[in-house]
């Protein structure tokens, strides 16, 4: 974690670390990296996980996060951030995709993306919450990202854990509590790793916390502020129509790049402004629809192929040292029909490659030269 903070390529930070109470030598490791930069500070804590719920307590920057022991930043992660919180200003929260790995960072024990998906008519979080009584995997697994962020806006003597004994409810209390502020993005980009070990916070079995007692009080709170839900809701949908549209960038080594790249899109559809949505997701690399230009990712859309001769010898050009990848979305008349008949045109061709298959909506397999 250390490195992956240090160095960001966004300077203007400040990284506040406690010893939870730990049974380990922590507070003896940290006195070892203390001293190596001014932006790091040591606080000690009264209670356990006090700082890890009252944040906005302790940081003095306009934007905080949280970074659990077993987590890093991904390249570029607090640029991209500063990026969406300038251009929207009007957004009090900005969650993001968290990447999973086991046990280790290395790419080859990359898990899984945890994403998030808002149904067409999603308003806001309580009201989401209500709408999904009882159906706990569905909320948290589709409701928001893996990395979350705010605004430090909140009172600094407003605690999250007063009046109450909810210890495992951080995020739908922090969230609902946020939304009233303002409005919510959501960038569909990894920008926060997670290793996926035995114990590990971000990825321990959490029992599912109170949520009528937690939304009972937010509504209370709500009526009592007079709260007035913006008419189009909390949620910014600026970059909805390009959700996972190229997801299958955030399955790939892409992820890891310190150092800008050129990602050419070589069949894919889009408008003028989804285009540049796209390059807004990936700041950092240059996203481009131009095939004249040499590139280091290549990203094809299987369904939109054609002729696969052709397409099949434009591919034998730009193999060697590339990064290729395609997508396939599940079309729901015609199934896997496009994926099957490219992997068998692939095999006649005596192509080797590898794909996987992502919550049944799409297919991304990596070609081998």
């Amino acid at each position: 974690m250390y490195e992956s903070v240090i160095s960001q390529d966004y300077a203007n930070w400040e990284w506040i670390i406690t010893d939870d109470f730990s049974t380990t030598e922590t507070k003896k490791h940290l006195d070892e990296i203390l001293p190596a930069d001014d932006r790091i500070r040591y606080i000690d804590q009264l209670k356990k996980r006090e700082i890890y719920w009252n944040t906005h307590k302790y940081a003095s920057g306009d934007i905080v996060c949280v970074l659990d022991a077993d987590d890093k930043l991904a390249p570029m992660a607090l640029k991209v951030l500063n990026h969406f919180y300038t251009l929207h200003p009007e957004c009090v929260m900005i969650h993001t995709n968290s990447a999973q790995f086991k046990e280790h960072f290395e790419k080859d024990r990359y898990s899984k993306n945890r994403n998030c998906t808002y149904p067409e008519d999603f308003k806001n979080f309580l009201e989401y919450q209500e709408r999904h009584e009882g159906n706990h995997e569905y909320r948290f697994g589709e409701c928001w990202g893996g990395f979350r962020t705010f605004r430090n806006l909140l009172d600094k003597q407003y605690d999250f854990r007063e009046g109450h004994s909810w210890d495992k409810s951080e995020d739908l209390l922090k969230i609902l509590k946020i939304e009233e502020l303002g409005k919510v993005l959501y960038i569909d980009r990894p920008l926060h790793f997670v290793r996926e070990r035995e114990g590990s916070l971000s990825t321990r079995f959490i029992d599912s916390p109170p949520f009528s007692s937690i939304r009972a009080v937010a509504k209370k709170r709500r009526n009592h502020l007079n709260w007035k839900e913006p008419k189009d809701g909390t949620i910014v949908t600026t970059y909805h129509s390009v959700q996972r549209k190229m997801s299958v960038l955030n399955f790939s080594d892409l992820i890891h790049e310190e150092d800008e790249k050129n990602i050419l899109c070589v069949n894919f559809q889009y408008s003028d402004i989804e285009k540049k949505n796209l390059k807004d997701i990936y700041l950092g690399h240059n996203i481009t629809f131009d095939k004249n230009i040499d590139a280091h990712y290549y990203f094809y859309a299987v369904d939109n192929m054609g002729d696969m001769e052709r397409f099949y010898d434009s591919l034998s050009e730009v193999a060697a040292g590339r990064h290729l990848y395609f997508w396939c979305q599940r079309d729901l008349q015609r199934g896997w029909e496009p994926f099957e008949q490219m992997k068998d045109f692939l095999e006649s061709k005596g192509v080797g490659f590898r794909w996987h298959i992502y919550a049944n909506f799409f297919i991304f397999f990596t070609f081998d030269s």
